[in-house]
């Protein structure tokens, strides 16, 4: 990345190591800011919402901590007939050349769970004693998984789609002609 090969081990103490952490914490929350905002865009170029929404959506995207609690976006107001719209979104980079590494891909499965069956954190304390009704009310959103493109991430989501997961998925834009609430969409974006 700077164009030089530095030996950082013996250059930085712990405490430089411990600034650094943080740095780069702060650059994964502006990666996935940058394409959620990408995704709200997308979204509006897929025709999936109007102008409308997608501002309405890059609002609350910006007035959200980055590490809060929820869905990446949660868009309750009617799009696609009268459903909304729930998407997760994903800056992994794989391991190795073909798939994520196992801690990568248990959070992937945990929040692709998420967009199926609801996420604990996400919900109301009347959500969580009625599981029931919290899945209906799933039922009335789009649900998405949106990726961040780079090396090795299309194999990685190939070896994603082909796993035995009890949830239905498909990459979207593709083939598919009506969007359905029961389906998890993958998205591959780039930020370039």
């Amino acid at each position: 990345v700077l164009g030089e090969n530095i030996n950082l081990y013996d250059k930085l103490s712990t405490k430089k190591f411990v600034e650094l952490k943080k740095v780069i914490s702060c650059i994964n929350n502006i990666i996935t800011l940058q394409v959620t905002e990408k995704f709200a865009v997308f979204l509006e170029q897929q025709h999936i919402i109007n102008s409308k929404q997608k501002n309405d959506i890059l609002a609350q995207i910006n007035a959200v901590n980055a590490n809060a609690n929820g869905y990446d976006i949660q868009y309750t107001e009617p799009i696609l007939k009268g459903k909304g719209l729930l998407a997760e979104i994903k800056c992994n980079i794989p391991v190795n050349a073909t798939s994520f590494g196992a801690a990568q891909l248990a959070g992937i499965i945990k929040d692709i769970n998420g967009l199926k069956n609801g996420k604990y954190k996400a919900q109301s304390k009347a959500q969580i004693e009625d599981s029931d009704a919290y899945r209906k009310i799933l039922a009335d959103y789009y649900k998405f998984m949106v990726f961040l493109d780079g090396d090795r991430v299309q194999n990685a989501v190939d070896k994603l789609l082909k796993s035995n997961l009890d949830i239905p998925m498909a990459i979207f834009p593709s083939d598919i002609q009506e969007l359905n609430t029961e389906t998890v969409y993958i998205v591959i974006l780039s930020i370039d």
